[in-house]
């Protein structure tokens, strides 16, 4: 009796002792720690798979970022090279010692008139020739002398025509917005349409800079006997270096236009990049022109270059023509 009284208790208390809490805490956070893992596996399977995009994502914005702002430099070069001109100040030493040389031959040429005036004699056709080379050669001094000071006032005056037209017409395309959302192809394209305008731009802004020491040699030529074609010539280069200029602004408020009107369609982007390539071929062919119609007219006025120049080609002909058939030969 006494054993199984004390069996009794454990007896009854057995069915109220309940460890199915435990269980499912047990269970609960196995659960989530499994879930825990999951989710820690697939961030990082994501993180791994992302990885190499990310990179290429920062790599590619880089250079977009490098390309963007070197065509921001380009565009600021292009503007500073197209809407202003070279300070004549910064030839003026140059211009000096040019005018100190030309003023040396002065006595040259007053010497040709007075002997024109001593042998005309009673000579009435003489006489008024001696008068004529009189007058040009007084104009010749007259013009070397204030050489300087008229090529800065047309400088100035074509500096003030384009700036107006710049705050008129086509500002908008030296805006840095226009890179703003475009691709790889369209920032190298922008790049590449922009540098070939800055060759011409930076050849027109030398060569004037160059006019500046050039200029008085012109005039001084354009008035000496049998030199006047050599006159004209710098003259005629020196004028299309300026015309340039006023060509190329006219060139982009038209291309402003195009761009306006094209604004609704897919490839409205596209059109500030044709604008400087057509900006580039204008200037490289107003330059390239200039260049021959002034051998062309050296080749005229001096029959002994154009009869070397000549000579010089018949050579090369001749000598290509004995190598085409070695060169047959050889194959």
């Amino acid at each position: 009796m006494l054993v199984v009284a004390l069996l009794a208790p454990y007896t009854y208390a057995a069915p109220w002792i309940d460890f199915s809490g435990v269980i499912n805490a047990i269970n609960g956070s196995s659960s989530n720690t499994t879930s825990s893992i999951n989710q820690t596996k697939d961030t990082l399977n994501n993180s791994l798979l992302g990885l190499p995009i990310d990179i290429v994502g920062i790599f590619t914005s880089s250079i977009k970022n490098s390309v963007r702002s070197f065509n921001t430099m380009l565009l600021g070069l292009t503007g500073a090279l197209l809407a202003g001109n070279p300070d004549p100040t910064l030839m003026q030493g140059v211009w000096q010692a040019i005018v100190f040389v030309i003023s040396s031959l002065y006595l040259i040429i007053f010497l040709i008139v007075g002997f024109g005036f001593f042998f005309s004699g009673m000579n009435i056709q003489k006489r008024e020739e001696a008068k004529e080379r009189l007058k040009k050669a007084i104009m010749m001094i007259i013009g070397v002398n204030i050489s300087f000071v008229v090529y800065q006032l047309v400088l100035e005056l074509a500096t003030a025509i384009t700036q107006y037209m710049w705050d008129t017409g086509f500002a908008q395309f030296f805006n840095t917005s226009i890179f703003s959302g475009v691709g790889f192809v369209m920032l190298f394209a922008y790049t590449g349409s922009i540098f070939l305008a800055i060759i011409t731009l930076f050849l027109r802004y030398l060569f004037l800079l160059v006019g500046v020491a050039i200029f008085p040699i012109g005039i001084f030529l354009y008035f000496a006997p049998k030199m006047r074609s050599w006159g004209k010539l710098i003259f005629e280069f020196l004028g299309m270096m300026l015309a340039m200029q006023l060509v190329d602004v006219i060139v982009l408020i038209a291309v402003g236009q195009v761009m306006l009107s094209l604004s609704s369609e897919a490839g409205a982007m596209l059109v500030p990049a044709l604008g400087f390539v057509v900006i580039a071929g204008v200037n490289g062919f107003m330059i390239i022109h200039s260049i021959m119609k002034s051998a062309n007219a050296v080749m005229d006025s001096t029959p002994v270059i154009g009869m070397a120049i000549g000579a010089l080609s018949g050579q090369v002909g001749a000598l290509a023509g004995a190598l085409k058939p070695t060169a047959q030969g050889g194959k």
